[in-house]
């Protein structure tokens, strides 16, 4: 069998009746050039048996019960897939019908990876956020695009985000990412090579990426919206939506077994989106050969994120970070003021994310929504339906990348 030009990577466990909807957004799309690789550590086969009912080859399931992290389901998954191309999504999300144009124009341009910016995202109708309720439950919000193409520098992008503690994952283009992106296999087996894995870190978005940033050496970025980034009520993105994203590392199941002895000394011992995107940068890095570089990360900053954002973790927080300023020969007085300006800055970006909401400005709430959608595919097709209306992009190389599909 050849293989195919893109493999699109699905772990999952115990979440059929969003699984089924991310695959639909796929098996909609006209091309026999894309495989889609399932890896379900459920409790039962029952998607593997919808699966089979739907009857799409291109689709190939594994189903692996018991006792797994998500790392350990994530690397299965990518030890099956064959295609030139690879990207990772969660079993919420969806992409938008120009996946297959983009990849064949960053495979014709020999890129070892490409990153889409995240214009697009998808709220499920299950989701009710702590302080808006169920305000954006079943809606799209598209964000501005211009289409433009850039090329990026890997190894910078993981400079730059170690030195903002590796908290701009969400925004960074400089990243060559996995998840929701596309990355050449070449670069994939190299990190496997070097690393041992594709994901040396708790987070397999962020461990990937920084990972990847060694070997990314043609890179690009592109303002569009490829994927469509979902977020579920049982998903991280929902449980960060009512605030319950934050708790002991002892208590989370989904990581490695063993992560909270071998908890980076840098990193508050708590398990949070800052937290655990920070020990993944860093491990990736150390992985790869660049352990050096893990004394450019901001500590103040981190740290200050981390107690600022999380309620009731500050005692955690502050012991953390005397152990690191031993670890790092630090003195007390410069940590107090490098922790001082890491909240100033903490604060100042939250603020500049309400004042931005608050003023509608259209790179925070989005130029364009829908709403009432039951579910991603209906979601994916309100996005196609709105790149269709809203006419060419601003950058003349973008038809070259999109292909009929204007946008």
């Amino acid at each position: 069998m050849s293989e195919p030009l893109l493999s699109v990577v699905i772990p999952t466990k115990d979440r059929a009746r969003y699984a089924m909807h991310c695959l639909r957004t796929l098996t909609r799309l006209p091309d026999d050039d894309l495989e889609i690789i399932v890896q379900d550590n459920s409790a039962t086969d029952d998607l593997g048996r919808t699966i089979a009912d739907a009857g799409d080859a291109r689709v190939r399931y594994e189903h692996r019960p018991g006792a797994l992290s998500v790392i350990d389901n994530c690397e299965l998954a990518m030890a099956r897939a064959r295609g030139t191309y690879v990207t990772l999504l969660g079993d919420d999300d969806g992409v938008s019908a120009a996946l297959m144009n983009v990849t064949r124009r960053a495979a014709h341009d020999d890129l070892d990876a490409l990153t889409p910016a995240l214009a697009a995202r998808y709220v499920w109708p299950d989701v009710r956020f702590k302080h808006y309720g169920g305000a954006y439950a079943g809606t799209l919000t598209v964000l501005p695009y211009t289409g433009r193409v850039r090329v990026r520098d890997a190894a910078l992008g993981a400079r730059r985000s170690l030195r903002a503690a590796f908290q701009d994952l969400a925004t960074n283009l400089d990243l060559p990412k996995l998840y929701y992106g596309l990355v050449h296999r070449r670069a994939i087996e190299a990190l496997r090579a070097e690393a041992g894995g594709v994901f040396p870190g708790v987070s397999p978005d962020m461990s990937a990426a920084v990972g990847l940033s060694k070997y990314a050496r043609r890179f690009a970025s592109l303002d569009f919206p490829v994927f469509l980034p979902g977020g579920s009520a049982v998903s991280t993105a929902g449980a960060h939506a009512r605030k319950e994203h934050v708790g002991r590392l002892e208590d989370q199941p989904h990581l490695p077994r063993g992560c909270a002895a071998s908890w980076p000394v840098e990193v508050p011992a708590v398990f949070a989106v800052q937290t655990v995107w920070a020990q993944s940068g860093l491990a990736a890095l150390r992985a790869t050969g660049r352990a050096d570089l893990a004394r450019e990360i901001d500590l103040g900053f981190l740290h200050a994120m981390t107690g600022t954002l999380n309620a009731g973790f500050w005692p955690v927080v502050r012991a953390s970070y005397a152990a690191a300023l031993r670890a790092r020969g630090r003195s007390w007085l410069r940590g107090e003021a490098d922790l001082a300006s890491g909240v100033a800055r903490t604060w100042a970006i939250r603020t500049r994310y309400l004042v931005g909401r608050l003023a509608r400005r259209p790179w925070l709430v989005g130029d364009h929504q829908a709403t009432g959608l039951a579910f991603i595919e209906d979601a994916a097709a309100a996005l196609d339906a709105w790149i269709a209306r809203r006419g060419p992009t601003e950058d003349e190389a973008a038809p070259r990348w999109l292909g009929n599909h204007q946008g």
